[in-house]
């Protein structure tokens, strides 16, 4: 089945660039959003890859799984620099949110005050 899905993905591609159609990679899970790598499943993968164009970006037999191996995208474990720099990116998010919350807080208190 994984050489049956690398064998579709690489033909519907092929059909896309020859009718004229930009063929585009990405690393991203198109459902978690998060940076893709190496394959726990097959072990045989560079890393987790999709090629797509537009016209395609809605069939999931090229947007779920790996153009490299033919497994699907749980199967790839998401990038460590990723999940780093994700991770730093929600604390900052949550450090700012709480900062606005506070500022809410103290201009709502001297509004009563007033």
């Amino acid at each position: 089945l994984r050489a049956w899905r690398m064998r579709n993905a690489a033909r519907i591609v092929a059909e896309a660039e020859a009718a004229g159609e930009f063929v585009q990679e990405t690393n991203i899970d198109p459902i978690r959003g998060a940076e893709l790598s190496s394959c726990g499943a097959c072990g045989n993968c560079p890393g987790f890859v999709i090629r797509y164009c537009t016209s395609l970006a809605h069939i999931s037999d090229v947007m779920m799984w790996c153009a490299a191996c033919g497994c699907g995208c749980e199967a790839h474990s998401v990038d460590a620099a990723w999940d780093e720099a994700e991770r730093a990116r929600q604390q900052q998010e949550e450090y700012f949110t709480q900062q606005r919350q506070d500022a809410r807080r103290r201009e709502a208190a001297r509004a009563r005050d007033q």
